[in-house]
Order: structure tokens, then sequence, then C-alpha cells
């Protein structure tokens, strides 16, 4: 579905992904939990690649830069093996 956004609605595509990306952030932040909790937390990392995909498809051309230091960022915050294969499969759905 949203592939056809996507070439159905350019302006619809970027506005999903930046709600999506915004509600991932907030479940997220919800959490309250530290960075030494977080590091361990298998939902607080599922949520931060979440909103770190859907920023990054909301507008690549733009974000790439903060998506380069947000990965960085992340694998420091967690586990790197987790991290790492989170976002290879998330990333694996990129258009």
């Amino acid at each position: 579905m949203l592939h056809h956004k996507l070439h159905e609605s350019p302006q619809s595509w970027t506005n999903l992904h930046s709600r999506l990306a915004d509600y991932y952030k907030k479940l997220r932040d919800d959490l309250e939990l530290s960075t030494e909790q977080a590091r361990y937390n298998v939902i607080w990392t599922n949520f931060t690649v979440e909103a770190f995909y859907h920023a990054l498809c909301q507008a690549p051309h733009k974000l790439m830069d903060t998506a380069i230091s947000e990965a960085y960022a992340l694998i420091d915050t967690l586990n790197v093996n987790d991290c790492i294969s989170s976002m290879v499969k998330t990333l694996s759905h990129t258009p």
C-alpha cells in the first residue's frame, strides 16, 4: 500500500512516513528508559529502527546524513549485533 502511495501521490507518501516516524518516536520515548535500559530492550530497539526507517523513507535525499548519524548513535547505544540485524531487516524493505 505504501509503495502505491509513492507513485500515486508523493506528497501523501512523505506525509504518511513523517507521521509514522513521529508515531514510533513517541512510542519509544513513552517507554521512558534510561540509556542503559534501552541498550537491552528489544521493544525500544524496534521502535527506534521503525522511526529511523520511516524518517529515511520520508526524504532519503535530505536525511541521509542524519540517518547515518542516528545509525551510529544507535549502534553505540545498543548491542551491535541486535542493532545491525534489526536495521538490515528493516532497511531491506526500503523502496
